[in-house]
């Protein structure tokens, strides 16, 4: 083979292995290191430090070629030969950059492989001699003209030289001639022997020899750089031998004429055959790249939910026989959408290809290297699609093994992300199920993972929960709650009552909070915590706002119409609500559509949902005060405003949140926070108002501290519309002038 086989930056990754793996090289190629480094456009390698029979080595070598390649010349010269082996070398030259693919591998046969043999059959060992080298030479040379290279080109020249001689004088004795030309055996089947000892002496020396001076340069020992390098290139040897066999059969006795005449069909024979091949190939490439579509996620290059699929059935059919257990963990990041919105999908994508990479980073080498599943692998990894990762887990000892894994995943994703620019901390969720105990199908398990993940966003996020089946059992009831929450809505199920608020220092009635509740057909009166979340969630909250603004208004102006000065009633907005876009133009059109004064609407919104975006909300807060509604903060000091936010913000009133009250009697801290929560509201020109009152004690410490507004189950308790006006009546509220009627305020959140 023509082929001068030392390793270089140009050489098949040493990672592959067999046939599948190997992409042997044309041109020759030098010896060097292992590692490469990119300089400018083009590849270097480093040399190491050299061994001292390195130099050695090379120039005995050298010796051995020249020697060989000098028996050649003296052996032409004064044997009488045809010149016809000229051309044929000529030919090999020329055609050492083509090869031909052997289906079925990735290995090739070096078109100047098989005239080198038939070359050596043919016109004998001399002429074999020389082709070689020439071809090893003109290959070398066609690289570069440096120095070193050149020192490359001439062990390379030699080596190819002195392996064509063994193996050409071999087989000649083989056949029972001399080193010179002669007959071959006199059947075709007789030749096939002797060129496979010419291919395998051939192919040992030059491998050997090149793996030995590899071996010297790098520090490698000879067998690994041989088994890495050169193992699977004699079937290139073989192949060209082979090929050589029926050639030289066919060929014998033809004159130099005769072979110029033959030589052309063979080469358009071989660009027809490599001709299909490459369409074959491109074919194949483009199946390849249609089974990636269909199987792996272009993002993370993990499986997709369908290869993952195919990997769950399997192993759930393997955990079967062999009576094992398999594990499923179902991941979602926590809270993506608001990335996604604040920085948009483009970051997303790059979050994304950065948690699958520390998804794969996370677990260790034996459990999921490349998310492919084969015997003994522990762990297989997919994107399910969003922001939602699977875990396959198998051949685990017990439940901790999964619990560990789980606790790795929750420790890489918690790392802070730097991602374009912006340092974005993630948290994960996750949950697990376990065949057979939570179910023996790919779709069940995958539905109980899903159920567990779930129920540990309700506790909190950042976490792990295993499956039981009180969640499926809870989730089967939120469903169910989900579609009669609906079906309220449609139903006109709710209803409000009012709870009033009194004077600190003359305790009259001044306001009213409205409460809305759900009569439930079958579950009874349910209370706001029951179903807002819910609403809040599925986005039923929005028409069910949007019903409390038009009852209330309407209620109004039923008080307008009987002659009675009413008290002002002031919304709750939830967090949904207050970020929708067209919040303004509804609470407008209903006020216009009612005909109600804004002075009896009060707008309360809690301090978590203003601080999520302090800017935006900003504007949204000055864009209702300039509807003319009064503006309000609800449970304020459980969430983290700012002075400077409290002073840009329009508003009104504070409302104190009703933790801080409960334990005030015995609690200094409690005390010391709603003294603070007063002096600093009053500061800014604010009223205040405590909720949650139950005590005398309690009344008595928040009206000595100056607070403005009371409200709890001391005075009342939530009403409904006819009990309520007949406790205003009780309390003579009716009858007092309007500028001192107070306000009345609707929540949607849970009070008792």
């Amino acid at each position: 083979m023509v082929l001068s086989m030392v390793m270089s930056v140009e050489r098949p990754s040493t990672k592959q292995k067999g046939p599948a793996g190997y992409q042997p090289k044309r041109a020759t190629q030098e010896p060097g290191g292992t590692e490469t480094k990119m300089k400018g456009s083009e590849i270097s390698t480093p040399t190491p430090a050299r061994h001292p029979l390195f130099l050695p080595f090379m120039w005995g070598a050298i010796a051995l070629g020249f020697g060989a390649i000098g028996y050649a010349v003296y052996e032409l010269f004064n044997t009488p030969f045809s010149y016809a082996w000229i051309l044929l070398a000529s030919v090999t030259v020329l055609c050492s950059p083509f090869t031909i693919k052997i289906p079925g591998t990735n290995s090739k046969i070096s078109i100047s492989d098989t005239f080198f043999f038939t070359n050596v059959v043919l016109y004998g060992t001399p002429a074999g001699i020389i082709t070689a080298a020439l071809d090893a030479l003109v290959s070398s040379l066609r690289r570069g003209r440096s120095r070193k290279r050149l020192e490359y080109a001439l062990f390379n020249l030699a080596t190819m030289a002195f392996s064509a001689l063994a193996g050409g004088t071999v087989f000649f004795h083989m056949i029972g001639r001399g080193g010179l030309a002669g007959p071959p055996a006199p059947t075709a089947q007789g030749i096939f022997l002797p060129l496979g000892v010419l291919a395998l002496l051939h192919y040992l020396l030059n491998s050997g020899s090149v793996a030995a001076i590899v071996a010297l340069e790098s520090g490698k020992k000879v067998r690994t750089v041989w088994q890495e390098s050169f193992l699977w290139t004699s079937i290139t040897y073989f192949a060209g031998a082979g090929a050589a066999g029926f050639i030289s059969v066919g060929l014998r006795g033809l004159s130099p004429l005769m072979l110029g005449v033959i030589l052309p069909v063979l080469v358009a024979t071989y660009f027809t055959y490599k001709t299909y091949l490459d369409k074959v190939t491109e074919l194949n490439s483009a199946l390849h790249q249609v089974n990636n579509l269909a199987y792996y996620d272009s993002l993370t290059n993990l499986p997709n939910r369908l290869l993952f699929t195919e990997h769950l059935n399997q192993a759930l059919a393997d955990a079967e026989r062999d009576n094992q257990q398999v594990a499923v963990m179902f991941l979602d990041l926590d809270r993506f959408k608001r990335i996604n919105d604040t920085f948009g999908h483009g970051l997303g994508d790059l979050l994304l290809k950065v948690v699958g990479d520390r998804l794969s980073a996370s677990l260790r080498c034996g459990d999921v290297p490349s998310g492919d599943p084969r015997p003994g692998t522990a762990i297989s990894l997919g994107r399910f699609g969003g922001d939602e990762f699977t875990l396959l887990l198998r051949n685990f000892t017990n439940i901790d093994d999964v619990a560990s894994v789980a606790q790795r995943i929750l420790d890489a994703i918690s790392m802070p992300v730097d991602v374009a620019g912006h340092e974005i901390f993630v948290t994960v969720s996750i949950g697990i199920s376990l065949s057979p105990a939570d179910g023996g199908t790919a779709d069940t398990l995958l539905k109980n993972a899903d159920t567990a993940m779930y129920h540990s966003k309700g506790n909190g996020r950042a976490g792990y929960h295993f499956y039981s089946l009180y969640m499926n059992e809870r989730s089967m009831k939120k469903l169910s709650l989900e579609n009669d929450l609906r079906r309220a809505v449609e139903r006109g199920e709710f209803e409000l009552h009012y709870q009033p608020k009194l004077d600190a220092h003359k305790r009259t009635p001044v306001g009213l909070e409205a409460l809305i509740r759900w009569a439930h057909p079958t579950r009874g009166l349910l209370l706001p915590a029951e179903f807002i979340p819910l609403a809040e969630e599925t986005g039923l909250i929005i028409p069910m706002g949007e019903w409390v603004l038009r009852t209330v208004c309407a209620q109004i102006m039923t008080w307008l119409g009987e002659g009675i000065e009413p008290l002002p009633v002031a919304v709750n907005l939830s967090c949904v609500q207050f970020r929708q876009k067209d919040l303004l133009q509804t609470i407008s059109q209903i006020l216009r559509e009612i005909c109600v004064d804004p002075r009896y609407l009060e707008l309360e919104i809690t301090e978590s949902t203003v601080m999520q975006n302090d800017e935006e909300a900003g504007r949204t807060l000055r864009g209702l005060a300039s509807l003319g509604v009064r503006l309000s903060i609800d449970d304020f000091g459980t969430g983290y405003s700012s002075l400077s936010s409290l002073k840009r913000f329009t508003l009104d009133t504070l409302k104190i949140d009703r933790s801080f009250v409960k334990d005030l009697s015995h609690d200094a801290d409690d005390r010391a926070i709603i003294s603070a929560i007063i002096g600093m509201a009053h500061t800014l020109g604010l009223r205040v108002v405590a909720e949650g009152l139950d005590t005398e004690e309690q009344m008595a410490f928040l009206k000595e501290q100056g607070c403005d507004e009371l409200q709890g189950f001391l005075f009342s308790r939530p009403l409904p519309v006819d009990q309520i006006n007949t406790w205003l009546e009780e309390n003579q509220v009716w009858s007092l002038p309007a500028q001192q009627s107070g306000y009345a305020k609707l929540s949607l959140l849970a009070r008792p």
